[in-house]
Protein backbone atom coordinates (compact mmCIF):
# COMPACT_ATOMS: atom_id res chain seq x y z
CA UNK A 1 0.00 0.00 0.00
CA UNK A 2 2.79 2.24 0.85
CA UNK A 3 2.15 3.57 4.72
CA UNK A 4 5.50 1.74 5.52
CA UNK A 5 7.35 4.15 3.12
CA UNK A 6 5.24 7.22 4.60
CA UNK A 7 5.92 6.23 8.34
CA UNK A 8 9.66 5.68 7.29
CA UNK A 9 10.24 8.98 5.22
CA UNK A 10 8.31 11.18 6.81
CA UNK A 11 9.80 10.95 9.89
CA UNK A 12 13.03 10.93 8.55
CA UNK A 13 12.43 14.32 6.91
CA UNK A 14 11.19 16.08 9.55
CA UNK A 15 14.12 15.08 11.81
CA UNK A 16 16.49 16.18 8.95
CA UNK A 17 14.89 19.27 8.53
CA UNK A 18 13.86 20.41 12.51
CA UNK A 19 16.85 19.39 13.90
CA UNK A 20 19.38 20.03 11.06
CA UNK A 21 21.79 16.90 12.47
CA UNK A 22 23.89 17.13 9.28
CA UNK A 23 25.17 20.85 10.25
CA UNK A 24 26.10 19.46 13.93
CA UNK A 25 29.48 19.76 14.70
CA UNK A 26 29.90 16.40 15.33
CA UNK A 27 27.37 15.03 12.87
CA UNK A 28 25.82 11.39 13.96
CA UNK A 29 25.50 8.56 11.77
CA UNK A 30 21.77 7.99 10.75
CA UNK A 31 20.97 4.55 10.97
CA UNK A 32 17.99 1.62 10.69
CA UNK A 33 18.27 -1.50 11.41
CA UNK A 34 16.22 -4.67 10.42
CA UNK A 35 15.62 -7.89 11.96
CA UNK A 36 17.85 -11.02 10.56
CA UNK A 37 14.59 -13.17 8.63
CA UNK A 38 12.47 -10.06 8.31
CA UNK A 39 12.85 -8.63 5.00
CA UNK A 40 9.64 -6.33 4.64
CA UNK A 41 11.46 -3.59 6.14
CA UNK A 42 14.64 -3.88 4.11
CA UNK A 43 12.90 -2.80 0.85
CA UNK A 44 11.30 0.61 2.66
CA UNK A 45 14.44 1.10 4.28
CA UNK A 46 16.48 1.05 0.65
CA UNK A 47 13.46 3.16 -0.61
CA UNK A 48 14.31 5.87 2.25
CA UNK A 49 17.66 6.11 1.45
CA UNK A 50 19.91 3.71 3.38
CA UNK A 51 22.00 1.23 2.09
CA UNK A 52 24.06 -1.86 3.92
CA UNK A 53 26.55 -1.34 6.51
CA UNK A 54 27.00 -4.01 8.35
CA UNK A 55 25.46 -7.63 9.94
CA UNK A 56 24.87 -6.72 13.74
CA UNK A 57 24.34 -8.52 17.30
CA UNK A 58 22.87 -7.39 20.12
CA UNK A 59 22.13 -8.51 23.37
CA UNK A 60 18.76 -9.29 24.24
CA UNK A 61 18.59 -7.12 27.31
CA UNK A 62 18.83 -4.33 24.93
CA UNK A 63 16.05 -4.90 22.69
CA UNK A 64 13.40 -6.85 25.00
CA UNK A 65 10.99 -9.28 23.41
CA UNK A 66 12.80 -9.66 20.02
CA UNK A 67 13.44 -12.87 18.85
CA UNK A 68 17.06 -14.36 19.98
CA UNK A 69 19.37 -16.81 17.68
CA UNK A 70 21.25 -19.93 19.07
CA UNK A 71 23.55 -17.97 20.78
CA UNK A 72 21.33 -16.13 23.04
CA UNK A 73 21.73 -12.55 20.87
CA UNK A 74 19.68 -10.51 18.70
CA UNK A 75 20.71 -10.64 14.64
CA UNK A 76 20.26 -8.14 12.10
CA UNK A 77 21.40 -5.42 9.55
CA UNK A 78 22.37 -2.42 9.88
CA UNK A 79 21.98 0.40 7.18
CA UNK A 80 23.29 4.05 7.18
CA UNK A 81 22.18 7.35 5.19
CA UNK A 82 23.58 7.21 2.10
CA UNK A 83 24.86 11.10 1.70
CA UNK A 84 24.23 12.42 -0.34
CA UNK A 85 21.66 10.81 -2.49
CA UNK A 86 19.59 10.09 0.58
CA UNK A 87 18.57 13.62 0.74
CA UNK A 88 18.20 14.67 -3.14
CA UNK A 89 15.60 11.42 -3.01
CA UNK A 90 14.08 12.94 0.01
CA UNK A 91 13.31 16.14 -1.72
CA UNK A 92 12.25 13.96 -4.80
CA UNK A 93 9.80 12.30 -2.65
CA UNK A 94 8.09 15.47 -0.96
CA UNK A 95 8.26 16.77 -4.22
CA UNK A 96 6.14 14.39 -6.17
CA UNK A 97 3.66 13.64 -3.25
CA UNK A 98 0.43 14.02 -4.59
CA UNK A 99 -1.70 13.29 -1.30
CA UNK A 100 -1.54 9.42 -2.03
CA UNK A 101 -0.14 6.17 -1.13
CA UNK A 102 1.50 3.86 -3.65
CA UNK A 103 -2.07 2.28 -4.00
CA UNK A 104 -3.89 5.16 -4.46
CA UNK A 105 -5.34 5.15 -1.09
CA UNK A 106 -5.56 9.07 0.26
CA UNK A 107 -2.77 10.11 2.43
CA UNK A 108 -2.47 14.24 2.96
CA UNK A 109 0.51 15.39 5.13
CA UNK A 110 -0.41 18.50 7.29
CA UNK A 111 2.69 20.32 8.42
CA UNK A 112 2.86 23.48 10.56
CA UNK A 113 0.69 26.53 8.86
CA UNK A 114 3.95 28.26 7.89
CA UNK A 115 5.52 25.25 6.54
CA UNK A 116 5.37 23.59 3.15
CA UNK A 117 7.30 19.76 1.46
CA UNK A 118 8.39 22.38 -1.01
CA UNK A 119 10.20 23.83 1.75
CA UNK A 120 11.34 20.86 3.09
CA UNK A 121 12.86 19.44 -0.05
CA UNK A 122 14.45 23.04 0.02
CA UNK A 123 16.21 22.19 3.05
CA UNK A 124 17.12 18.76 2.09
CA UNK A 125 19.17 20.01 -1.25
CA UNK A 126 20.92 22.83 0.54
CA UNK A 127 21.99 19.96 3.26
CA UNK A 128 23.40 17.45 0.61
Amino acid sequence: RGIGDLMMRLPLVHFLVSERPLRWECPPKIVAHALEGNEMPRRIIARAGFEFHEEVSIPPEALPGLRVGADGMVHGDEFHLKLPDALYNLAAWLDGWDDSLRDGSPAAIKLLEDETLADWANVLRSMA
